[in-house]
């Protein structure tokens, strides 16, 4: 039995050695070797020592993992008599015994059941047992605490789970840790070890159980070689080499196998042919404190610095590419690697293939969000929300049924229209829009596929449980839907994702069947069934080979064998690396060290610093052509960074180094023709605001419209796009729009607004999809139906108003009643929940207050009601269109007026405007001046103007008012509990415009000359020369007239634009307000006030005075 230590540095010819030893070995057929390396470098050390021997397989060499030699030797002597058990399934255990043994525990007690917790406690416990950490170990240091009582509870709850663990464990299971201590003591017995040629590699340092098993390797093996990273003078300059200190460790530990008769020598390795001499320099110094200096600029090392990491990700495939272009290179010889796998594994994915990089992200594939597993989840989704919508479309939207997409989003969109959710899924479809036939179809299939969430529901156990899904799983051929799917990702040449897909059917399997182990004869609900499955699905992930050789590979530091002729490292920014090394899980740093001082062999913080300065000293030896290192001023959000200690390190030994800026600092031309469109877009957008073009550019640009005509078309449409609308074919008006014109108010408001969005809302007519919810508008709906009746009632009975309180409160609950009523003829919604219910007696207790004040309002009036919901217009209506002529003919207003109030007196009829609004509005004459808020006042043209003879007498001017639904708050700080109703009242008071009539004024409130100010009209007072305040909003009749001749002309011009196809995108900005904040067409128009052509149309904001003047100089009359 012999034993051989090859030690050297990196890349000082020790595997070569081993690979050596193993090729000569090999040509007797009858020998066996076994190469055993870290796990995640088993696929790519075989395709290297397949290539080394020049060979096209290996027989009687096989290149292992510690954990699949230990396997390996279980199997060939009858260990494993037991199963096996993985992490997923210690979580489960995990949680069971946590909540079990709760009521033991006291510092994990509350968050025992915190997410991720499980996790936690079972990757200490695996390091506990991989650095042979006993439970008596813990207990005895808990115990002997007496000035730490945090550290020792946590101890005693560690060893209460521990224990407890480790006795199911040790009862039916057995773990990864386990696998390799009972393999261990069964080498002995094994024949495969004894009859080969035992070979470690790569390894940087073993835990306990490790080295016990490769310490019984060795002894009963033919015999042994292992490499170990040390430099020669270790022993006598340790103290400034610490990433060298593991190592050390495991050779010294290999040694004292020379006490039980193993033959134990040491070859010293000195090879360094293959590394540069400035990149040798780097490796010697870079972790050193000492004052060294290259003297000239290195060749082979580059530095640069990029806005961010995406511009640092850019950068850098710029590189690569001239790298495989002018120096030879393949893509397999590069990679990339940081310590910030997701940040910039996030910017590869979108750079590399703008650059036309074949790249491979090494690292492992999460499945939680593989479709197969989100429809398990719904399933469960389903049965512990009672059939919730989301998680039923969810499940279909996971692609396995047989209903096709279109038949999928119909049933969604019905679903959500009408308020299918939870038992109504079982209810069979009989109202709605569509075919009815084939959603209630759809609906039979979902609740047929579904008809097993029952069992899921009822307590039962584990193994039931997973047997149903099973089932669901079954009947819908899951199985040869994947192969399926599997079988085209490989026809389109998406050979990752199609490696992915392959492999969920059988991790999904291997959960369950954990599951089924660890827990199958145990009783459980369905809530924590769905709790540690998923936590299960977290925890799983795939590993992937490249499904391409020649590639580029972004690797992460520690996690990747980096063997290329060159490599980039970037993210060298301070917490990347080195990183930020927190303190570990459940115990702090101060813990741990605490634990170390008492024996146990856990890793230290310092460690795990030493551990990282190894792997980057590793990756900088593997290197034979050139390392460039990069970091980034600032991240995705522009926040700043800095470059890390090391990246000044390096700067401060090559001060010769030239450090560069980015592509884009340096306006370097990118090396590929599509990221070339953005580079010459900018020098042209640059050349137009005045700064020329170079040569350069100029021959790009040329280059570009010669060769790559479809780039170059384009660029063309993008440097003139201007975003633009108008119909430019005035005949297609009439297709667009129906002719003659017919607008209502609103219409010219909002076209007003925005020619544009009235465009959309009136031609294109786009129909949002409808929910199954009260919003904003169904309350502002109900309001108005409610309060129509109660003026209905007093318009139809002329004692309704003198009714007393009581009496009035059961005719507005009565009429409440009915108008719900109505309303649940089409569906219950209003009575659907608890918050529909709640909003119901919300709507009822605030008409009820707005019923009342109408009600003191016109019993303080002599003008009374005498039109509700009056509607004008030319197709239908009580009353005639608003006709005003336009260039090519007429355009017709139509409009329905909440309540037309009228006063008569022998000079004739007076009349008041009333609108009803849910929200808190008042008359800006700004907005009416612009078009914005014209509907008030022409109401009362179509009734004065228009429609004069539904009068006795011609009508007169009275006031444009809107009365403002509402449930007043009042601060019973401030109002006195006998003014509560007068306060309430005037909450309610009419906002708007009256006419400039004292005697019209107190007809409208007969106690305004009494008390000087109006209770029903807001700001109308009296000064005490009897007249009106200056605020008091009041128009002269004269003034009236010429505003409505101005909303008519504005109404006409708005008519020929829409005639002549005038649409454009052109929002109005008044002050500080645009409508396109609420606007639900900005994704449509993509309205951009940089882009020529899309401006807003300002408006001036005009005082009062200045109305006035406009007001008195305006030609033209209306009447």
């Amino acid at each position: 039995m012999h034993l051989e230590i090859v030690r050297g540095m990196h890349n000082s010819g020790k595997t070569k050695y081993i690979y050596d030893k193993m090729k000569e070995l090999s040509r007797d057929m009858e020998a066996s070797c076994i190469l055993i390396v870290p796990e995640q470098t088993t696929y790519e050390k075989e395709k290297e020592i397949i290539a080394y021997l020049d060979t096209e397989g290996i027989i009687n060499i096989r290149v292992l993992s510690l954990k699949r030699m230990a396997f390996a030797v279980l199997e060939e002597t009858g260990g494993i008599k037991t199963p096996l058990i993985n992490d997923y399934g210690k979580i489960m255990l995990l949680g069971n015994i946590m909540r079990r043994k709760k009521g033991e525990l006291s510092v994990f007690k509350k968050s025992s059941s915190q997410e991720g917790m499980y996790n936690e406690f079972n990757s200490l416990i695996n390091e506990f047992k991989s650095c042979g950490i006993s439970i008596d170990f813990i207990k005895a240091v808990s115990n002997s605490i007496t000035d730490d009582e945090n550290l020792k509870n946590k101890l005693r709850d560690i060893g209460i789970v521990y224990e407890e663990l480790q006795k199911h464990l040790d009862e039916k299971f057995l773990d990864d840790e386990d696998t390799i201590s009972l393999s261990s003591k069964k080498i002995s017995e094994s024949n495969l070890v004894g009859n080969s040629y035992i070979f470690l590699d790569e390894f940087e340092n073993f835990t306990v159980n490790e080295l016990k098993l490769v310490r019984e390797l060795v002894r009963y093996s033919k015999d042994a070689v292992v490499s170990a990273t040390i430099p020669h003078d270790y022993e006598s300059n340790g103290d400034s080499q610490e990433e060298f200190e593991s190592g050390w460790k495991m050779v010294a530990d290999l040694k004292s196998l020379r006490e039980v008769g193993i033959d134990v020598v040491e070859k010293f390795m000195d090879g360094r042919n293959s590394l540069k001499d400035d990149i040798q320099f780097l490796s010697s110094s870079i972790f050193g404190y000492d004052n060294v200096f290259y003297k000239v600029e290195p060749e082979n090392i580059g530095f640069f610095y990029a806005k961010n990491p995406y511009e640092e990700i850019k950068t850098a495939a710029d590189m690569i590419i001239k790298d495989v272009r002018d120096n030879g290179y393949r893509w397999k010889d590069i990679a990339l690697v940081t310590g910030d796998e997701y940040q910039y594994a996030v910017n590869v994915e979108k750079v590399f293939p703008e650059y036309e990089i074949p790249y491979f992200l090494d690292s492992k594939r999460e499945i939680i969000n593989h479709p197969l597993v989100v429809m398990i989840l719904s399933i469960l989704d389903i049965g512990i929300k009672n059939y919730r919508q989301g998680d039923v479309i969810r499940f279909l939207k996971c692609g396995y049924t047989d209903l096709d997409k279109s038949s999928i989003e119909d049933l969604e969109n019905h679903a959500i229209r009408y308020g299918i959710d939870g038992y109504k899924w079982k209810l069979e479809i009989k109202y709605g829009s569509g075919d009815l036939e084939e959603l209630e179809a759809s609906r039979r299939t979902v609740v047929d596929l579904l008809k097993h969430v029952d069992g899921l529901v009822k307590e039962s156990t584990w193994e039931e449980k997973i047997n149903i899904l099973v089932q669901v799983i079954t009947e819908l051929k899951i199985y040869e839907k994947i192969k399926n799917e599997t079988y085209e990702l490989r026809n389109r040449e998406m050979f990752e994702e199609a490696y992915e897909n392959s492999q969920i059917w059988n991790s999904v399997m291997e959960i369950f069947e954990q599951t089924v182990n660890i827990s199958g004869e145990s009783e459980t609900g369905i809530r924590e069934f769905r709790d540690m499955i998923t936590t299960g699905f977290e925890e799983f992930s795939i590993s992937i080979i490249p499904p391409d050789d020649d590639c580029v590979v972004l690797g992460v530091i520690g996690k990747t064998l980096v063997e290329k002729k060159k490599v980039y490292f970037v993210g060298m920014n301070e917490g990347v690396v080195p990183s930020i090394h927190t303190s570990r899980g459940i115990l702090y740093d101060d813990e741990r060290d605490y634990l170390i001082e008492k024996g146990a062999g856990i890793f230290s913080r310092n460690e795990d610093v030493s551990m990282e300065k190894f792997k980057i000293g590793k990756i900088l030896n593997s290197v034979s052509d050139g390392i460039v290192f990069s970091y980034s001023l600032g991240d995705a959000e522009g926040r700043t960074m800095l470059p890390s200690t090391y990246s000044e390190r390096i700067k401060s030994i090559f001060p010769e180094m030239k450090v560069v800026g980015g592509i884009l600092e340096n306006e370097e031309m990118p090396e590929k023709t599509r990221p070339c469109l953005n580079y010459v877009s900018e020098r042209i957008r640059a050349d137009i605001n005045g700064f020329e073009m170079d040569i350069k550019d100029k021959n790009l640009l040329y280059w570009i419209r010669e060769n790559k005509t479809d780039f170059s078309s384009l660029m063309d449409e993008a440097f003139s796009y201007d975003n633009k609308a108008v119909i430019e074919d005035e005949s297609l008006v009439e297709e667009v729009f129906d002719m003659p014109l017919k607008m209502s108010p609103y219409s010219v408001e909002n076209y007003n607004t925005c020619p544009f969005k009235y465009f959309v809302e009136n031609g294109l007519k786009p129909v949002a999809r409808e929910e199954y919810k009260i919003d904003y508008k169904d309350i502002g709906s109900l309001y108005h139906k409610i309060i129509e009746e109660v003026t209905n009632r007093i318009i139809e009975d002329d004692e309704f108003i003198e009714k007393d309180i009581v009496q009035l409160k059961e005719e507005v609950k009565n009429i409440s009643d009915s108008v719900f009523s109505i309303e649940n003829e089409s569906n219950d919604l209003i009575n659907d929940s608890h918050r529909n219910r709640y909003i119901r007696s919300k709507i009822e207790s605030t008409t009820e207050k707005a019923a009342l004040s109408i009600v003191k309002q016109l019993k303080n009036s002599k003008f009374k009601p005498a039109y509700s919901e009056a509607s004008f217009g030319l197709d239908k209506g009580d009353m005639n269109p608003v006709e005003l002529k336009n260039e090519k003919g007429s355009v017709y207003l139509r409009g329905r007026i909440d309540r037309i109030d009228v006063y008569k007196d022998d000079e004739g009829a007076y009349i008041n405007i009333i609108d009803y609004k849910s929200s808190n509005k008042n008359i800006d004459l700004n907005d009416v001046m612009n078009g914005l808020q014209i509907q008030l006042f022409l109401y009362l043209d179509a009734v004065i103007k228009y429609n004069s003879g539904i009068f006795e007498n011609k009508g007169s001017f009275g006031g444009v008012f809107y009365f403002h639904i509402d449930n007043p708050i009042l601060d019973g700080d401030v109002v006195d509990i006998e003014d509560v109703d007068g306060e309430i009242f005037k909450r309610f008071s009419l906002k708007g415009y009256a006419i400039d009539d004292i005697n019209i004024i107190s007809k409208m409130d007969v106690n305004f000359m009494e008390n000087k100010s109006s209770n029903v009209l807001e700001s109308i007072k009296m000064t005490k020369k009897e007249k009106f305040s200056a605020t008091s909003r009041i128009l002269k009749e004269e003034h009236i007239k010429k505003l409505l001749h101005i909303i008519e002309k504005k109404i006409i011009e708005v008519s020929d634009c829409i005639e002549k196809g005038k649409i454009e995108i052109k929002p109005y900005k008044y002050k500080n307000r645009i409508p396109c904040e609420y606007c639900d067409f900005l994704s449509v128009c993509q309205f951009d006030n940089e882009l020529e052509g899309n401006e807003y149309n300002r408006l001036k904001y005009l005082k009062k005075e200045e109305i006035m003047e406009i007001l008195e100089k305006e030609d033209g009359e209306n009447g």
